[in-house]
């Protein structure tokens, strides 16, 4: 004896794009009340904005002396996309710290678009100097976290890893693909190409990177100067001032000497008094000499003064 299967609608000729069933493809979301004979849990693939939609909730609706049912409620089925966005966890991206030929201390740059030419203001960057404290750096057997804003010669060939999160980028989005960039600058104006990647998980990248040695040390051409006086490694390894009036150079007002160098001032004095501090200790001079201001770098800042005959 043969077995019957009752469907609630009738079968069709399938082709694709259309479900075998009869009235499980609707126009519109406003052709979905029309269905006839609906189920709770129906699935429905509406063509005009290419969804497929779950019936949630029924209703009794009068047609003639007759009653039937109707859908009252549905909501729309996300799409693979959507899946794995909402399931996406933030990105981890992992650098190489470059070997330095300066053997200077180098700092990391890496912008980040949705737009693979970086257009100027549509990019946001990250950089060492600013988000060190959400970095960590490869040590012996670990990641160690960076407490400076830079990273120095014990570290090269190693590498820097941080998790992206939204204060670091705003408006990032976890498995949302994105193009970045990087370079690394050290503390004498000298850097690594760009280098590139499109991605939308994590990022590792090892391939060793070298920034090129200066060829001489920049020499800052001779201003006259009054006042306290800060001075930057950057502008300059060697730095030449003349003084009319009082000038004050403290050490705490030097900036990016980097490790094992020195920053070389030279002071002609045609007036006024200098004088050179360090925390709470200060020395005066006041000799129409040159004065030359050594400040170096071997792990702390020193600084010493001598003074022509």
């Amino acid at each position: 004896m043969a077995d019957y299967i009752t469907l609630a609608k009738p079968l069709q000729l399938s082709t694709p794009g259309t479900a075998p069933i009869a009235g499980l493809t609707v126009a519109d979301t406003a052709a979905l009340e029309a269905i006839d004979s609906p189920w709770l849990g129906m699935f429905v693939y509406v063509q005009a904005d290419g969804k497929t939609y779950r019936v949630t909730g029924l209703k009794e609706i009068s047609v003639g002396v007759f009653k039937r049912l109707a859908v009252a409620s549905y909501e729309a089925l996300p799409d693979l996309d959507a899946m794995e966005t909402a399931a996406a966890r933030p990105a981890s991206i992992t650098l190489p710290v470059p070997f330095d030929e300066n053997d200077d201390n180098v700092s990391l740059v890496v912008d980040f678009s949705e737009d693979e030419t970086f257009p100027e203001e549509e990019f946001t960057r990250v950089t060492m100097s600013v988000h060190h404290a959400k970095m960590r750096v490869f040590s012996g057997e670990k990641y160690v976290s960076i407490d400076e804003t830079c990273v120095g010669k014990p570290y090269y060939g190693q590498s820097v890893t941080f998790t992206l999160d939204d204060e670091m980028f705003p408006g990032y989005v976890a498995g949302k693909t994105y193009f970045a960039r990087y370079s690394w600058v050290d503390s004498q104006g000298g850097f690594s190409e760009w280098r590139g990647f499109k991605f939308t998980a994590d990022v590792v990248d090892f391939e060793p990177i070298r920034i090129p040695l200066l060829s001489s040390t920049k020499v800052k051409a001779e201003t006259s100067v009054s006042g306290e006086l800060h001075l930057d490694y950057l502008e300059g390894g060697i730095q030449n001032y003349t003084m009319y009036d009082d000038v004050t150079i403290a050490l705490e007002n030097v900036s990016n000497v980097p490790f094992a160098e020195a920053l070389v001032v030279n002071m002609r004095r045609t007036g006024g008094t200098l004088t050179v501090k360090r925390g709470t200790v200060s020395q005066t001079y006041s000799a129409d000499k040159t004065y030359m201001i050594a400040v170096t770098n071997f792990g702390a800042l020193n600084i010493i003064v001598t003074e022509t005959i």
